[in-house]
Formats: C-alpha cells, structure tokens, sequence
C-alpha cells in the first residue's frame, strides 16, 4: 500500500494520534506519506501535528503543499520550528523558534500519552527528541519510531 519504508511502518501504528518531528530534507518522505495517506481518504481518521525543524524561512522545503495539506485537512497540523535565527529574524517570525522542548510539544499536543512519536532527521536531532520524550515527558520507548533518514 505505502511505497515509503516510512509509510510501511506507519501501517503498523496502532493509535490515530501522530506526532512526527522532522529535520531539514527529511520533510519530502512526510509530505509524501501525507499526500498517500490524504489520497486514500485516511486523513479524517488520524490526528497528526507535524513539528518541522528548519535553519531559517529559506530553508522550509514544501511550505505551500504543506499548507495546503493542512488546510485541505482539519486533522493535520503543520508547525514550522525555525532553530537558527538571529535577533532580527526572531522578531519578524510569528512561529516557533529554538529546539522542540516539552512545553512546546505541550502547547500542541492535548494529552502527549495517547500520542504515537515518529522522528526523522539527523543522528544528532533523533536522538535528542527521544531522550526528551523518554525522560521529560514519560513517553514509553515503544511509543517512539526513529526513522533514520537516509539523506544524513
């Protein structure tokens, strides 16, 4: 059914609330899992927040056809995290900015215990997101996929 390794693990998800955390060119497999997913009307069924890791606004690779995934489907969330910004940036971003921390994932996230956590992105930024889910919110290490990407 789903043509992306990662698309044949999310068919093994048993919960229909997903978190993904993505870094930089990682995004293309989750645009592409969205789109598979919206093309097979099985969007309605899932509750999915996307946190997308960027350097800066330059960086964001498929900001329109994210927006207009999202827009086109009330159940996903699309939350842009720019980490590499200077003061003036800063001010002029309206988003989120800095690294995923727990209040973060709190603000967008109702109840983080009924969510499943996919990671994508750099050896470095999936392994920080897991501790942090592991320790700081007490996410249950089988609640977690890391997804090694191969573009690292």
């Amino acid at each position: 059914m789903f043509e992306t390794d990662l698309g044949k693990k999310f068919e093994k998800i048993e919960s229909n609330k997903i978190a993904l955390f993505v870094k930089d060119n990682a995004i293309e497999q989750v645009k592409d899992l969205l789109e598979e997913l919206a093309k097979e009307g099985k969007l309605k069924e899932l509750e999915i927040v996307v946190f997308y890791c960027s350097k800066n606004q330059e960086k964001i690779q498929f900001k329109e056809e994210l927006a207009l995934l999202a827009e086109k489907n009330q159940t996903v969330q699309i939350i842009h995290v720019l980490t590499n910004l200077d003061e003036e940036q800063k001010e002029k971003w309206q988003g989120e900015t800095g690294f995923i921390d727990r209040k973060m994932i709190k603000r967008y996230l109702d109840n983080e215990q009924d969510f499943f956590f996919i990671i994508t992105g750099t050896t470095t930024f999936n392994q920080a997101l897991k501790k942090r889910l592991e320790e700081e919110l007490a996410i249950k290490e089988e609640m977690i996929e890391v997804e090694s990407f191969l573009g690292y």
